[in-house]
């Protein structure tokens, strides 16, 4: 019981800090707002929209879906003490990130790697370290990574920005998410 608490507590000192963050835009959404978009029916997931300052996605706003327990059984994961599981809900070209659902290969988020002293803050930040610097030996996405290898860091980015745009429309639920302004829901 009192580990419960320790964890409650933790969690809600991330949110309230998440929700005060100068670096991205944070929603907890406890009362699935979106859980018809994003086919959730479970617990509420949390929200990070952040917007890309440098390199091949410099301008482009993205939002993360964070989910802080999955799993079942024995093979339950509940933040803080694993990882949370953390998707990109809007369309990226990139060679650590899955264009078929979003998954990031990142190592803060790895169960093996994974430090309970991590916070929302730390993994938005090596998410946007990735963004800069994408690990081409290690794809999700092979033919980012060979784009991203063969091409010149010009003809990377237009490829990265003629994705984003092409596959954020207008009624796709990433388009629906990005365009929400998170603080009128607090």
């Amino acid at each position: 019981m009192a580990t419960q608490n320790k964890l409650t507590k933790r969690i809600l000192k991330e949110f309230s800090d998440a929700q005060g963050s100068s670096k991205f835009d944070f929603l907890y959404d406890e009362t699935g707002i979106f859980h018809d978009m994003t086919g959730n029916s479970g617990m509420p997931y949390c929200y990070i929209k952040f917007k890309v300052e440098s390199g091949a996605y410099a301008g482009q706003i993205h939002v993360l879906q964070l989910q802080l327990r999955y799993g079942h059984g024995k093979n339950e994961y509940i933040y803080p003490v694993c990882p949370p599981n953390v998707i990109f809900i809007t369309p990226i070209f990139h060679p650590n990130i899955s264009e078929a659902g979003g998954s990031i290969c990142v190592d803060v988020l790895n169960t093996e790697n994974w430090s309970p002293l991590c916070g929302f803050s730390a993994i938005v930040s090596s998410i946007i370290l990735l963004l800069d610097m994408p690990n081409n030996s290690s794809p999700l996405n092979g033919s980012a990574a060979t784009a991203n290898a063969k091409k010149s860091a010009e003809e990377y980015k237009k490829m990265c920005e003629e994705h984003y745009k092409k596959h954020l429309t207008g009624s796709s639920k990433a388009k629906i998410i990005l365009d929400t302004d998170f603080k009128k829901l607090v």
